[in-house]
């Protein structure tokens, strides 16, 4: 290449990058001097077009095995709300049977507080009546005691001082004085259990 040839070609890319210079310039200025400008650049070139999502096709035995699925979870959902329901039941019966169970127990406290005080006053009854058949004469109390119910009987004699029980008893008709006597010494009849 001839040296004047030089100088035209080096003229000519000088003018030619002179044109250019300014936007050079301004590029640089865009891209290196502004990053704000140039992430703004980067961010529309990484934005992707999206594309609407195909579902994926579901088989009739899927759709049906799903739609089961769904039949036991509602099954499922309706029996637990039965069984809370029945659980709120028996908490509620529950509660109510505590309350009548206090209500039993105090009536049976006060029937047994009724029942030591009849006891009581039949105890003090049966004591009057020894202290009465005592102070008779034996053929008297004998009398009487025959007529009586067995179980009273047996009482007013137990409670009696042996010889004055020893003397009515011997008044008193043979069957009658041996049942007395065997039951107040403890003895079971046989043939009460036999019949």
């Amino acid at each position: 290449m001839a040296p004047s040839q030089f100088l035209k070609t080096m003229i000519f890319h000088k003018r030619h990058i002179q044109s250019i210079l300014p936007f050079l310039f301004f590029f640089l200025n865009l891209f290196i001097l502004n990053p704000a400008f140039a992430q703004e650049e980067k961010k529309k070139e990484e934005v992707e077009i999206k594309l609407p999502e195909q579902r994926a096709v579901i088989s009739p035995e899927t759709f049906r095995m799903i739609e089961m699925i769904e039949k036991k979870n509602r099954e499922l959902k309706k029996k637990e709300e039965t069984l809370k329901n029945k659980e709120l039941q028996l908490k509620k019966l529950e509660l109510k049977l505590r309350e009548d169970l206090q209500k039993i127990n105090l009536a049976l406290a006060r029937s047994e507080e009724q029942l030591g005080l009849k006891d009581e006053r039949t105890r003090q009854n049966i004591d009057s009546l020894i202290k009465v058949y005592s102070s008779m004469k034996p053929e008297e109390a004998a009398n009487i005691l025959e007529a009586l119910d067995e179980d009273l009987a047996i009482k007013i004699i137990s409670g009696m001082k042996s010889q004055t029980a020893g003397q009515v008893l011997s008044q008193l008709d043979v069957k009658i004085a041996k049942t007395i006597s065997e039951r107040l010494a403890g003895k079971i009849l046989k043939d009460a259990k036999k019949k």
